[in-house]
């Protein structure tokens, strides 16, 4: 399997679409250790995230950069699914993690994750926060059929944060 990034393990990677949804829509998950929950609070042992790349048919790895920074800055956790389409960067948190968010803390960490990929490696990727049962444009599809995949997916591979 490739690796994309020393701090993430590939769990499942699709290198190419499988059938016609979405435009050539496929998906890798990932693994990497994280130091806090969901909300962002410090743990007092390492956990970890697996979460999920949503690829467009041009599987535009640098996305990565963006990953890479969040993970750095301690924003990844809250992620589920993160993608890149038509130069817009999507990460999407769980529903369980946005009923725990206050509406000021989702407001600071869309202002946050918005500040690490607007020039992130070079590239200006304006982002959207959003959560899995609203979907917003991470998939070229309809909204019902998208929530379905990123279900399936994040039943499959039980994304999010959990013990080692």
């Amino acid at each position: 399997m490739q690796q994309y990034c020393d701090f993430f393990k590939t769990l499942h990677d699709e290198l190419i679409p499988t059938g016609q949804f979405g435009r050539g829509t496929h998906y890798s998950v990932f693994r990497t250790l994280v130091w806090r929950d969901e909300l962002g609070a410090p743990l007092d042992v390492a956990h970890y995230l697996d979460f999920s790349v949503i690829w467009d048919e041009d599987h535009d790895v640098r996305v990565f950069d963006a990953i890479k920074e969040l993970h750095h800055k301690g924003l990844l956790s809250a992620a589920v699914f993160v993608g890149e389409r038509k130069g817009m960067f999507s990460l999407l948190v769980s529903d369980s993690t946005m009923n725990k968010m206050s509406d000021d803390l989702f407001h600071r960490y869309y202002q946050d994750v918005a500040a690490v990929t607007n020039c992130v490696a070079g590239d200006h990727w304006p982002s959207e926060v959003g959560v899995v049962s609203s979907p917003g444009g991470i998939i070229s599809a309809q909204d019902e059929h998208v929530v379905l995949y990123l279900a399936t997916i994040s039943m499959l591979w039980n994304l999010g944060v959990k013990d080692i």
